[in-house]
């Protein structure tokens, strides 16, 4: 699957999920939304953590945007060397 049809399938789970209405009595838009970060395996993927790591951070822009969104890691290229990841590295997971 590539990333365009990666985006429309978080995309679908993303309404699906909105038109649950699950009641969030904390949340401004008083139910549940969920946001999607996509990233698609490609020549200059390393490994899944990179993977991994991808769409961690494009997780991280959907929420920074106002969250209900889904956002491609493509469109953030020059942000993977900014942004930390919450995915551990593959020498942090080999010393643990």
């Amino acid at each position: 699957m590539n990333e365009e049809r990666a985006v429309k399938v978080a995309d679908a789970i993303r309404m699906l999920v909105a038109r649950l209405q699950i009641h969030h009595p904390r949340s401004p838009r008083k139910y549940v939304t969920i946001s999607l970060g996509v990233a698609e395996k490609g020549d200059a993927t390393t490994d899944e953590l990179a993977l991994t790591r991808d769409a961690d951070i494009a997780l991280y822009h959907a929420k920074e945007q106002g969250r209900d969104c889904s956002v491609a890691d493509s469109s953030l290229v020059s942000s993977r060397l900014e942004m930390p990841s919450l995915v551990p590295s593959t020498p942090d997971l080999e010393g643990a």
